[in-house]
């Protein structure tokens, strides 16, 4: 009965540390599609930026 519960045991903890390894991996994914998110956010902002210089540009040279 005690080796039963041992080995239940013993195979839990290995699930857990998988889970726990499972966890921090897709922890960092997270954080790394955060950053990447930020950046094309910033991009975004940049390629608008250029578009209404350009707009602007070519509604000054039309006049």
């Amino acid at each position: 009965m005690t080796r039963n519960l041992d080995t239940h045991l013993i195979e839990l903890e290995s699930k857990i540390q998988i889970l726990e390894r499972e966890n921090e991996a897709l922890s960092a994914k997270a954080e790394e599609n955060l950053l990447l998110n930020r950046a094309f956010e910033e991009i975004n902002v940049y390629e608008d930026i250029c578009s209404l210089l350009l707009n602007t540009l070519e509604s000054i040279s039309v006049y």
